[in-house]
């Protein structure tokens, strides 16, 4: 998956974990059709509400994947104008800070 920065997000579109996500019986990280279990997951907003993701840590502007021990942020948006070219009505979401980034997909 490519990125450019900042990543925009819907409420939706990503959610906080309750717990550790394990690992479904018989199915291990170096298998095909690698998947994780993962219980209490609540979306953080609806499909109006917009984050982003900010590349805050060991950026490298040539870099156009996600890498181990990059360091994000997530952001919400407070303003009323288009939040694609608005930057300056970002906020930190409180609670959350340095984001290791789990890329799920929806079977």
């Amino acid at each position: 998956m490519t990125y450019t920065t900042p990543i925009l997000l819907t409420g939706d579109q990503i959610a906080s974990v309750a717990g550790q996500p394990t690992n479904p019986p018989g199915i291990n990280p170096g298998n095909p059709n690698f998947g994780m279990v993962m219980n209490g997951v609540t979306a953080l907003g609806g499909p109006d509400d917009i984050y982003r993701l900010v590349w805050f840590q060991n950026t490298n502007t040539n870099d156009t994947f996600f890498r181990n021990g990059q360091g994000w942020r997530l952001e919400r948006y407070t303003g009323t104008n288009d939040p694609a070219t608005d930057t300056g009505n970002w906020s930190n979401v409180p609670g959350i800070g340095n984001l290791g980034l789990l890329i799920v997909t929806e079977n």
